[in-house]
């Protein structure tokens, strides 16, 4: 059975994959195998639902438009090489052909060319990497400001977009950890009475998360994404805009968060 294997890094990347794939169906492939992820991960489920199929014996010939599609790791495109090589495998790569893949200067055009790859992809992580650390350097402020504030200028600012009840976002906010701690309430009641209140809807997550931002307290937070609960992961960056609590109401936040526990 002659399949393809068609990959892109990212679901904005959509037509790069259909153009990918249609050009595999051209070049007689009767299934196709496609992943939106990184070259570099080994768990895609789709390229390891083809390697299982290749060593069942069930794949003759594999199509790809780049070798860089296989992978963007040297090792792992030569593991899938010695694969397709143990099982007898065609690979057939359409904009750089190679004739025998157990030819060795076959051999030494794919390294070279994966070698590029991983090269290339190197060079991307680097420059993300040293944007994001320019980022950080200006403490600018990420996207998806918590419940209060609004980013401006690649800054956080207080939300002066006013609710129907006539308050601002930035007025209701305070008026929330007030209520939060003049009532000790717990949080399923502070949710409750929130989304009474002002119309508004916090999960529990979603409100502890926000009640213990150290946005709130003027201060960028970095390195959050994953990292929610564990603030020794947090890269924090001190008053960076004006804040809407100070360190003695978070200290008051934090106990009768613990007494909720």
């Amino acid at each position: 059975m002659r399949v393809g294997y068609a990959r892109v890094s990212t679901g904005e990347q959509d037509d790069a994959l259909i153009q990918q794939i249609s050009r595999l169906e051209k070049a007689g492939a009767v299934k196709i195998y496609s992943d939106i992820k990184s070259g570099k991960s080994s768990n895609r489920n789709e390229f390891n639902k083809m390697l299982a199929l290749c060593r069942q014996g069930k794949i003759t010939e594999v199509v790809v438009t780049r070798v860089d599609r296989l992978a963007r790791s040297v090792m792992a495109i030569s593991k899938a090489i010695a694969l397709f090589e143990e099982m007898d495998i065609k690979l057939d790569i359409l904009d750089a052909p190679v004739e025998d893949i157990s030819n060795p200067f076959s051999k030494f055009s794919i390294n070279q060319m994966g070698a590029l790859a991983q090269f290339e992809s190197d060079l991307l992580q680097n420059r993300v990497k040293h944007g994001y650390a320019y980022f950080r350097e200006q403490c600018k402020a990420p996207p998806q400001p918590p419940f209060g504030y609004v980013r401006v200028n690649e800054k956080y600012e207080p939300d002066m977009a006013v609710r129907e009840c006539g308050k601002t976002n930035w007025v209701v906010a305070r008026e929330i950890i007030d209520w939060f701690l003049s009532n000790r309430a717990s949080v399923r009641k502070a949710i409750q009475w929130i989304h009474d209140t002002y119309g508004l809807r916090f999960s529990t997550t979603g409100f502890t998360n926000w009640i213990k931002n150290p946005t709130l307290r003027g201060h960028t937070r970095y390195n959050a994404k994953f990292n929610n609960n564990r603030p020794e992961k947090w890269d924090l960056r001190l008053d960076t805009h004006p804040a809407l609590i100070d360190d003695q109401i978070c200290k008051e936040i934090e106990l009768v968060l613990d007494n909720n526990k």
